[in-house]
């Protein structure tokens, strides 16, 4: 199990890695892409590159492919985010969805937070108005999280305050003593909760122990290292398709917004090709 998980993790790097740059290639737009403090940029933004930084305020989304990804100033849309580090310390007027080696948010999310990486992280002082849906080999909840929490891995550690219910599979959770779940806990992990971390629970508590079978097929790390696999792939895989064809896409969109029964069709149409143009790409490119 563990030579199985090494090369998988190896293949998500690479894969993770060759992408980025790929991303950043087609992006253009240089080393460096950055709206300088004080500065207002309206409309979204398609960037890539060595950095990719937010100092100033983003009047839209962010769509963005690099190596170190830093948000500092206000971004009112939605984030879209892959690299090696993403960095969220401006607030989000959207949900944000991210996969990097390493996600660190330290501000407010007015939305969602769905992450996939090796190591995530919701700071003190950070708060999520959304849920949380994160597959990292670490997940470290220090701040706030108004909705669901559905996460795993190798190690949870909560010492926030999640509102919601939390769904957790992990090899290890533990709550710390300043950590409360307002709702309901389904967890499955190899050891229970001691009763001190019980009583941080203010709902119902289900629990399953995680053993292994013969060949291991239990470890939570990896079944959410295949969840991180297809959740950075469909990232990555929009960031390309938007870098690909980033002068169609405004057009389409805005054809979209003015005919519904045109965006309902466009949507069945994906729902039915997506899964098979991934399987595609897949075999062709990896």
């Amino acid at each position: 199990m563990k030579r199985t998980l090494m090369r998988s993790a190896a293949l998500v790097v690479a894969f993770f890695g060759l992408s980025v740059v790929v991303v950043a290639q087609q992006l253009g737009g240089g080393t460096t892409v950055r709206v300088p403090e004080g500065e207002t940029r309206q409309g979204d933004l398609y960037a890539g590159g060595e950095l990719v930084e937010i100092a100033g305020r983003l009047e839209g989304d962010l769509i963005a492919g690099a190596q170190r990804i830093r948000v500092t100033g206000p971004v009112t849309g939605d984030i879209f985010a892959a690299g090696r580090t993403v960095d969220i310390r401006g607030p989000v007027g959207d949900s944000t969805r991210a996969a990097a080696e390493q996600v660190t948010v330290s501000s407010t999310i007015d939305g969602d937070l769905v992450v996939a990486g090796n190591r995530c992280q919701v700071l003190d002082g950070a708060h999520v108005t959304g849920g949380v849906l994160a597959g990292c080999a670490t997940v470290q909840l220090d701040g706030t999280v108004d909705g669901t929490v559905r996460t795993g891995g190798g190690e949870v550690i909560v010492t926030g305050t999640i509102g919601g219910d939390a769904i957790i599979r992990a090899d290890r959770l533990s709550l710390a003593p300043t950590a409360q779940i307002v709702g309901q806990l389904d967890y499955e992990s190899r050891t229970p909760l001691t009763p001190e971390e019980e009583a941080r629970v203010g709902g119902a508590i289900n629990f399953d122990e995680i053993v292994d079978d013969e060949d291991d097929s239990g470890s939570a790390a990896g079944s959410f290292l295949f969840w991180g696999w297809q959740t950075g792939a469909a990232l990555l895989a929009g960031l390309i398709a938007v870098a690909l064809f980033r002068r169609v896409i405004p057009r389409a969109v805005s054809a979209i917004a003015e005919n519904t029964t045109v965006g309902a069709l466009l949507g069945f149409a994906a729902f039915l090709m997506v899964p098979a143009g991934a399987i595609i790409i897949m075999i062709t490119v990896i």
